[in-house]
Order: structure tokens, then C-alpha cells, then sequence
């Protein structure tokens, strides 16, 4: 590959004829691949690619550059061209001193997926279906691809959950109230490791070939199109809007509940950002902050009557079997066991075992005139996080 073989300025670049093919060539592949015609999508993404590059290598490198080049090698990555997304990626990083600023990361980002996405496809097949889904978690005690373990792991472990509880309500299944999703069976989440910016979960959804979600025609850019569409939802119109979009009240909570634990404490994590990069089916991250924590976490305690009750403490047990229950050691000194709904608590509860926790609930006068203990929902209070008073 030979770079700057024409002196062309930015301005000069962006008028190309060429470029301005390829602007096309992605908004027409866009289309495609909401319509799910992948291989379709795939070949315009490769055209737009080709284009792009042609006009990148005509930049001189006296002249600030970058912008062509990244979307060279994304339309590439897009077109699952993993070899020429690696050869771009590579090329102009070879000169980081004429890249703008942010195109040097980028350009690593994308040689890093395409890399990740390559062995993928070597183990599942070339014509796996595969979606990316990023968490980047920022601020507080998060640093440059740095984040403490257990601000990590309770959030892999909800986001995954959450995953199998969007693809079940895509599939139009019931909601599921106990037991392994049955989409588990179909789809597979990988986990890979963090981008030095910030600290990003990154996942992988992936199916086999031809392979699809029982009863529905369900595919993994599906599935993280509707969790962010959920997600943006969540963020803006609050547990009313995601209701709205649900419609089912047992799946609008557990979504609801996931998104708030998933959400930044603003202590121990200042902001939590959900997207897809490189996704052609998704058009922006989705920020949260501490404000939408605590926005969907009153929406989720709507004002409580005479008989409701907090309690914070550390989660000892959790049951989750036909006796279902959890035990909670108080701030008060005492045991206090709980008991919980099917579906209610199952996609959260796991990863706060052994961690400070709030609780809320309500006592209801049984029948035979004793009173029970029922635990609506388990909030982790987060490392940093100052606890109630």
C-alpha cells in the first residue's frame, strides 16, 4: 500500500467523487443489514471500503489524516474483510505522527476486533452470525484500562443475564420465572478483553450458522439492537417508557432492574455507556449516569405504604429453588430472612452475594394471622459508595 501518492488536503478529500461513492455505498449497506440481508450488506461495505482507501492514500502525509482511513477499515471490518481491516489498520499506523487525534485509537480498536472477530469465525464458522456489545464503564475508581474486579464482575454477570431476558422477549417466549433461558441453547456470549480507553466490557453474541433462536427467527444484531434501543429508553423516559415499549410488567421490571444495576453509582463509577461498535444496525452509544440510577431505582420503589420496609446489610444466602428466599445480615445485628418471587430477583441477585446490599420489601399478614417478610428488590451498594445513614 502506498500512502500519499497525490497531495490531497482534508476539504479536497472529503469532495472526492470516490468518497463520496463510499458515503453511499454505507447508507445503502445500512439499509441491507436492518433488512437482514446480510451478504448484500457485506458487499457494499467491501465497495465503500475499497473507495475510501483510494481516497485516504491520495492525503499527503504532511497534512492531518485519519478520518478516511478509520472508516476504510471499519467498512472493511463491517464486511468481515478481516485481512485488508488489519492491512489499513496497520499501514497508517505506521505513521502515527499524521493522524489527527483519536484516529490512532480507532485505527487499534478496529485492528483489535478484527483480530478477535477472525478467530471467532475460525471456530464457529465463516458464516457464524456475530454482534458486538460494549459496556464501557468511566470515572470514579475506573481508570485507563484499569477498573477494580468487583465493579467488573457483577456487571458481566447482570449484562449477560440481561441479554438472554431481551432475546427471550424478541422470541416472544413467556416470561421465564425460573431456569436457564432456552436461548442459551442457541446463542453463546464471549467474553474478551477490556480496550485501554476507560474500561469496556466487551461481549460477542454469537449463533452457529442457519442457526436461530427457537420459535422466532431471532439473530445476535437483533438482540443488541433491541437492548439499546431498551437501554435509551431506559435512560431517557425512565420504567413508564420501557413499559410502554415491553408492554409485559414482569419483563418491563426485570429489564428495569437490570439497566439500574448495571447504571454508575457516581462514586465508585462515574458513567456507564452501552454500544455496538463498528455494528452497522446501531448508530450511537447510550450513557447513563448516577442520576438515571437513582431515577430507575425510585421508579422501581414507587411511595411506600405502612407496610414496606429498607433494610441494609450483607447478603449471606440466596435460594433460589422452590423455597425461595434470601438471608440478609443487617446493619441491625440481626439475621433477617427474606422471602422472594419467581423471575423477580434471578437475573441480579447472584453476583451481590457477600456484598453490602439495600433492600426493600413489604410484610403481608398471611391467612393464618403470621406475617411474612417479602423482598421486592436487592440494590448492591457499590465499593466507594457511601452507605445509608
Amino acid at each position: 500500500m502506498s500512502l500519499g501518492v497525490l497531495a490531497m488536503t482534508p476539504a479536497e478529500a472529503f469532495n472526492h467523487p470516490r468518497h463520496r461513492e463510499s458515503e453511499d455505498c454505507v447508507f445503502r449497506a445500512e439499509r441491507l443489514a436492518r433488512a437482514g440481508d446480510t451478504d448484500g450488506a457485506r458487499r457494499l461495505y467491501r465497495t465503500a471500503a475499497e473507495a475510501e482507501l483510494e481516497v485516504a492514500q491520495m492525503q499527503t502525509a504532511a497534512q492531518p489524516r485519519g478520518v478516511l482511513a478509520v472508516s476504510a477499515a471499519t467498512c472493511f471490518l463491517r464486511a468481515r474483510c478481516w485481512a485488508d481491516a488489519m492491512r489499513v489498520s496497520h499501514t497508517f499506523l505506521a505513521q502515527p505522527e499524521a493522524l489527527i487525534p483519536d484516529a490512532a485509537a480507532a485505527l487499534e480498536s478496529v485492528l483489535d476486533d478484527a483480530q478477535r472477530l477472525r478467530d471467532l469465525h475460525d471456530a464457529l464458522g465463516p458464516d457464524a452470525l456475530v454482534a458486538p456489545l460494549e459496556i464501557k464503564l468511566d470515572g470514579g475508581r475506573v481508570r485507563r484500562g484499569v477498573c477494580p474486579s468487583s465493579l467488573v464482575q457483577v456487571r458481566e454477570e447482570i449484562a449477560e443475564a440481561l441479554v438472554y431476558r431481551v432475546a427471550d422477549l424478541k422470541a416472544q417466549r413467556a416470561f421465564r420465572k425460573a431456569g436457564r433461558s432456552v436461548t442459551a441453547k442457541e446463542l453463546e456470549i464471549y467474553r474478551l478483553p477490556a480496550r485501554a480507553a476507560s474500561y469496556g466490557i466487551r461481549l460477542f453474541l454469537a449463533t452457529p450458522p442457519q442457526s436461530t433462536i427457537p420459535g422466532v427467527a431471532v439473530s445476535p444484531s437483533e438482540i443488541v439492537r433491541a437492548l439499546l434501543e431498551l437501554a435509551a429508553v431506559a435512560a431517557t423516559d425512565g420504567l413508564e417508557g420501557v413499559s410502554a415499549v415491553v408492554g409485559e410488567r414482569q419483563y418491563t421490571n426485570a429489564i428495569v432492574r437490570a439497566f439500574r444495576d448495571l447504571a454508575p453509582d457516581g462514586t465508585a463509577v462515574g458513567t456507564v455507556s452501552f454500544g455496538a461498535p463498528w455494528s452497522p444496525v446501531v448508530q450511537r452509544p447510550v450513557r447513563f449516569t448516577a442520576t438515571q440510577r437513582t431515577e430507575l431505582n425510585l421508579a422501581l420503589h414507587a411511595a411506600p405504604p405502612d407496610d414496606r420496609f429498607d433494610l441494609e446489610g450483607t447478603l449471606k444466602a440466596v435460594s433460589l429453588r422452590r423455597s425461595r428466599y434470601i438471608v440478609v445480615d443487617g446493619d441491625d445485628g440481626g439475621s433477617h430472612r427474606l422471602r422472594i418471587r419467581g423471575g423477580a430477583l434471578d437475573d441480579t441477585i447472584g453476583p451481590k452475594l457477600n456484598r453490602v446490599v439495600r433492600v426493600s420489601g413489604k410484610r403481608i399478614q398471611e391467612k393464618d394471622g403470621t406475617v411474612s417478610f417479602w423482598a421486592d428488590d436487592v440494590v448492591l451498594v457499590e465499593d466507594g459508595e457511601v452507605a445509608t445513614p
